[in-house]
């Protein structure tokens, strides 16, 4: 009898382990993403990513992609830094962004209760978002101590840079699931 229960539970575990549908869907404007659901947790998690990043950092910008990406979500839209990120905590989200050699992208993850605010301040961050100054100084000098191989080489400020982000950003069909 004690040799069949972990047989059992195996078996039962083994039946709900089955691989997960993944579902392209396509918005009405052509974006491609792929779909993949799985109600056992209230959760939400979407990634996303676009061309981009440090091959397009222009001769003596070096690092341009990485800080601006570090600065979307230091406050957007009406809330500075420290209300953008409360903002998110009180809706217990998470919003981060990435600069790749090739690519920009980033995540959210928030609580499906949560998710229409939670992706209203991912609007904000990728189609408003403030650079306030104290921001990219503190960018800047957190940069300096990081690695030779993960520091923004030349950029100090987005004014080094001639940081600006594009008034609108074009996604394309890729997209990026998992971690």
């Amino acid at each position: 009898m004690r040799k069949s229960v972990p047989a059992l539970l195996l078996l039962l575990w083994a039946s709900s382990a089955g691989a997960m549908a993944i579902e392209r869907v396509t918005s009405p404007g052509g974006i491609e993403a792929w779909l993949v659901e799985d109600h056992t947790l209230p959760v939400v998690a979407i990634r996303f990513a676009f061309p981009g990043g440090a091959a397009l950092d222009p001769p003596g910008k070096g690092g341009l992609a990485a800080m601006t990406i570090s600065l979307l979500d230091e406050g957007a839209g009406p809330y500075d830094t420290v209300a953008f990120k409360t903002r998110l905590e009180d809706l217990v989200a998470d919003l981060g962004f990435t600069a790749s050699r090739d690519e920009v992208g980033g995540s959210l993850r928030s609580l499906k209760a949560n998710l229409s605010e939670a992706a209203g301040l991912l609007r904000a961050a990728l189609t408003s978002p403030r650079f306030e100054p104290a921001a990219s100084t503190e960018c800047a000098a957190n940069s300096s101590r990081r690695s030779p191989s993960r520091r923004t080489a030349h950029v100090r400020s987005p004014a080094d840079c001639g940081c600006a982000m594009p008034s609108r950003i074009t996604p394309t069909a890729r997209t990026s699931m998992g971690r």
